[in-house]
């Protein structure tokens, strides 16, 4: 029930941040290891902040199979992160970012499942390719804390387009 609540919370703020016209979105996919390598597919949405700041905030799906006893078994992962990125325009096509927030983290491998939490760090650049859309590349560490080992390095390298309606 918490669960449901926290992803009901999520998406409600989501749609908020989406009624400003200056918000964007982002559309990514890339790879994740968090003690194994998974596939990593997510959604964004920025909300510009002054002084050439935005709130990030992304839901991502993360999947990977494991084989055992010749039955394959798809395995999942929900993080979420919570940053702020800090902007440098290099010119008017291409900008440098930086970022750091919260990386809450549902795990639903079946001998794992679970709730992590922790910090991050990432940085990336944004390429414009037209007025509405950027080409964008990040890369971002987390260390994630929960049972049942506690402290779990997260590594997440990712692309995708930026745009805006």
């Amino acid at each position: 029930m918490k669960k449901l609540l926290v992803i009901s919370l999520l998406f409600i703020s989501l749609n908020l941040f989406s009624l400003e016209n200056r918000t964007s979105f982002s559309i990514s996919g890339g790879t994740e290891f968090l003690n194994e390598f998974y596939m990593n597919f997510g959604f964004s949405i920025l909300k510009p902040l002054e002084n050439n700041m935005e709130i990030d905030i992304k839901a991502a799906l993360n999947m990977r199979t494991q084989e055992v006893n010749s039955e394959i078994t798809p395995l999942f992962n929900i993080p979420v992160r919570l940053n702020i990125n800090f902007l440098f325009p290099i010119n008017d096509n291409f900008t440098f970012l930086t970022g750091t927030g919260l990386v809450p983290t549902i795990n639903l491998e079946s001998n794992n499942q679970g709730f992590l939490m922790g910090p991050n760090f990432k940085i990336g650049f944004r390429y414009k390719l037209h007025p509405s859309m950027s080409l964008f590349l990040e890369a971002s560490e987390a260390v994630l804390i929960g049972p049942p080992k506690w402290i779990y390095p997260c590594t997440e390298i990712i692309t995708g387009i930026n745009f805006y309606f």
